[in-house]
């Protein structure tokens, strides 16, 4: 019998923050990409995909990209953890990874989970909004996370709340963009990212009610 925990993450809103959590629990045998999911055996099995089409000139990579309509499907029969950020931060994140390429379908990840979340179960995560809080906050959040998916908080779970791991393999690079993002500097940051912050502001009205509801009070993009 196999026990299906999906995962499934916009680019850089803390994709493996969740995923290592997940893994570490002992009854989870093992971790496949959902384009894997053919080789899966019996047992709890771990299953992460991302959002949309992503960055189309990365052709070898498009298979890591689950399509909204599929992702309904999915979500369905298997009701998934996300995690989120500001999606400013997984803009900025990204301009950071690959400066030359543009990174619209962050955006418009944001704006599927939005339908999304109006018609299925789904556990998310506001992993910027907990590192700010207390402990007790983010223990009680990853309990919550655990059952969600029928699994037994373990004692990794106190470890991760008490440190909040930052897990970011884009390192030195983002020191200026972070900078001007805790400085609050909307005229630098935009001029990173232009034609994405213009895009972030086009669609707004979508995604503000929506960060809201999650605990975000005032994000910088918002007029």
């Amino acid at each position: 019998m196999i026990k299906v925990i999906l995962v499934a993450t916009i680019p850089h809103t803390g994709t493996w923050f969740v995923l290592n959590i997940l893994r570490n629990n002992c009854t989870v045998n093992e971790f496949r990409e959902l384009r894997d999911v053919e080789v899966i055996r019996n047992g709890t099995v771990l299953v992460h995909t991302h959002f949309g089409d992503g960055e189309q000139i990365f052709t070898e990579d498009s298979d890591k990209f689950t399509s909204s309509e599929a992702l309904d499907s999915l979500f369905a029969e298997y009701p998934p953890i996300i995690p989120v950020r500001d999606p400013l931060l997984a803009l900025l994140t990204r301009r950071n990874r690959h400066p030359n390429l543009k990174h619209f379908y962050i955006v418009n990840g944001f704006v599927t989970l939005v339908e999304l979340v109006l018609r299925r179960s789904i556990f998310i995560l506001p992993v910027d909004i907990l590192k700010g809080q207390s402990y007790t906050n983010r223990y009680r959040a990853l309990v919550k996370m655990t059952e969600f998916v029928g699994l037994e908080p373990e004692p990794n779970l106190r470890l991760y709340s008490a440190g909040w791991p930052k897990v970011n393999s884009v390192g030195a690079v983002a020191k200026e963009t972070n900078a001007a993002y805790l400085a609050q500097d909307a005229n630098v940051l935009r001029g990173f990212i232009p034609e994405e912050w213009d895009y972030l502001k086009a669609n707004e009205e979508k995604l503000k009610p929506f960060l809201k509801s999650l605990g975000y009070k005032k994000l910088l993009w918002w007029g």
